[in-house]
């Protein structure tokens, strides 16, 4: 799942998280709704404002081999 993700200054989302990547497959969008929903859960960030141009928008892979050791 590839999600798209844009940032206020403040650590607060502009926007709810995009799927970049969508397919019809429903596994694959129950997972996708639930990397949204986490996304949107965990906010605000704490990221560094002096890089706020580096963060402001960013495309983040959420891989379950990942979580899974590999």
């Amino acid at each position: 799942v590839k999600l798209g993700i844009a940032f206020n200054p403040d650590g607060t989302l502009t926007r709810d998280p995009e799927i970049m990547n969508p397919t019809g497959q429903q596994i694959f969008m129950i997972a996708a709704e639930a990397a949204r929903r986490a996304v949107i859960s965990c906010q605000p960030y704490t990221l560094p404002i002096e890089k706020y141009d580096l963060w402001q928008e960013v495309l983040v892979n959420f891989d379950p081999r990942d979580m899974l050791g590999g």
